[in-house]
C-alpha cells in the first residue's frame, strides 16, 4: 500500500508513454535519483571493501557494478515471491518478542515458510495497528499464514 500513489504511478511510467499524453510525468526523474542512490551505496562498499585500491579503479571498478548489463544480469537472478500483508486494529503495543501467544504463531509460520519465505511483524509510527506481512513462494500459504497470523495478533493486543 502507498500513501501516496502518484508516486507509484510516476515510478511506473515509461518516458515513452508520456510522448503521446499531455501533462503526463514519467519516472526519469526518479530513476535519477535511484541511480545516485545505488551509486553511493556501491561507492561506500568498495571503499570500505578495498582500501588500499587508488580512485581511478574503485571508479572503474563501481562502473562495472552499476551498469546497465550488470543490473539485467542480477534483476533476471532474483525470484519474486507472492506477498501479502494485513493491517490489524490493535489497543495495545507491549514488545512483541514478549507475547508467548505471538512467538509461538511466528515460529510455526517461519518453520513452514522454511528458507524460502519470511515474515515480518511490525506496528505502524501512526496507528493502533500491527501490520502482518508474509511473503513465500507458495500462495495459498502466504494467504494462509497472514490470516492465521492475524487472527493471533488482534486476540492477544485487545485484551
Amino acid at each position: 500500500r502507498f500513501s501516496d500513489r502518484t508516486l507509484l504511478e510516476t515510478a511506473l511510467t515509461h518516458s515513452s508513454w508520456t510522448n503521446e499524453r499531455k501533462n503526463a510525468v514519467h519516472n526519469e526523474r526518479l530513476e535519477f535519483l535511484g541511480d545516485a542512490v545505488l551509486e553511493i551505496c556501491v561507492s561506500e562498499k568498495l571503499y570500505t571493501r578495498y582500501p588500499q585500491e587508488r580512485e581511478g579503479s574503485l571508479t572503474r571498478l563501481r562502473a562495472r557494478l552499476v551498469g546497465e548489463e550488470k543490473l539485467a544480469e542480477l534483476a533476471h537472478k532474483l525470484e519474486l515471491y507472492p506477498q501479502e500483508m494485513e493491517n490489524v486494529s490493535i489497543t495495545q503495543k507491549p514488545d512483541l518478542a514478549t507475547v508467548p501467544e505471538i512467538q509461538d504463531a511466528l515460529k510455526n509460520a517461519e518453520n513452514q515458510l522454511g528458507k524460502y519465505g519470511r515474515v515480518l511483524l511490525r506496528y505502524s509510527g501512526t496507528e493502533n495497528l500491527c501490520r502482518v506481512m508474509v511473503e513465500a513462494r507458495d500462495e495459498k500459504l502466504v494467504k494462509q499464514l497472514v490470516k492465521d497470523l492475524a487472527k493471533v495478533v488482534h486476540s492477544a493486543l485487545n485484551k
